[in-house]
């Protein structure tokens, strides 16, 4: 009650930020989910980068674990998967990243209503060590980081538009980043587009990713690059910036 109230007319941002207070119970009545932006912005230390790829028939593996009977996937078929690897060469004992899994917006579809869950894959992204240049053959439940608090960087497998994992890494240090669907496989023209945004909280100077061209990665234009996708897979994020990491 101590907030001025909204004015219908136009007015200076100064003198309203936006925000208003209501019941909770009258929220429940109307609302049935919320959406947070979490802001890294490159003044605070983070530095971002965004990867394109695409589930298809060759390139999808599932995911093994059992949290949903019956598994369809094997630890072999889960290979199948994109894979990237980040290297971090920062100075500090531990490194934080948040890996955001996007796939296509089901509203674009107009199938369905919100959730849109008939139209959404179950998606699941997970950090392993790994070996620089090395490609992960099989899965191994062992090879997923985990903290110190016994906490793992994997993700929720989760019907939704996006999928979170927020994580510390030893640096230095060599990780596999594998994104998966659930099913391991797809009809033969059926591809599955997605995108693996990275965020890291430590100079871009100071991490590679190795996304190569052969498991089907691409990078969105960068204006800093003179507008052209990058050829060479080995980039550091100071080549891409916040800009675009709008879907």
């Amino acid at each position: 009650m101590l907030r001025p109230l909204m004015p219908l007319h136009p007015v200076e941002q100064a003198q309203h930020d936006g925000t208003f207070v209501m019941r909770f119970d009258d929220w429940m009545m109307v609302y049935s989910h919320v959406l947070l932006r979490h802001r890294l912005p490159h003044e605070s230390g983070w530095s971002h980068l965004r990867l394109q790829n695409s589930w298809t028939r060759d390139s999808c593996g599932g995911t093994p674990i059992p949290v949903q009977q019956p598994v369809l996937a094997t630890l072999e078929t889960w290979a199948r998967n994109p894979q990237c690897r980040l290297v971090l060469e920062a100075d500090a004992d531990e490194v934080e990243i948040f890996l955001t899994l996007h796939q296509a917006d089901a509203r674009l579809k107009g199938k369905s209503t919100f959730p849109f869950e008939d139209q959404l894959r179950q998606i699941f992204v997970c950090v392993m060590d790994g070996v620089e240049g090395e490609r992960l053959s099989i899965f191994d439940k062992k090879r997923i980081v985990r903290q110190r608090n016994g906490s793992s960087a994997a993700s929720l497998l989760s019907r939704r538009r996006s999928v979170l994992l927020r994580t510390r890494l030893a640096s230095p240090g060599t990780y596999a980043i594998i994104p998966s669907i659930w099913e391991p496989d797809l009809p033969g023209q059926v591809s599955v587009p997605f995108v693996l945004t990275l965020h890291v909280h430590c100079d871009a100077e100071k991490f590679l990713v190795d996304a190569p061209e052969s498991e089907g990665w691409e990078l969105p234009k960068c204006a800093r690059n003179g507008g052209e996708i990058l050829t060479d897979r080995r980039v550091s994020s100071v080549d891409i910036w916040e800009e675009l990491l709008t879907l």
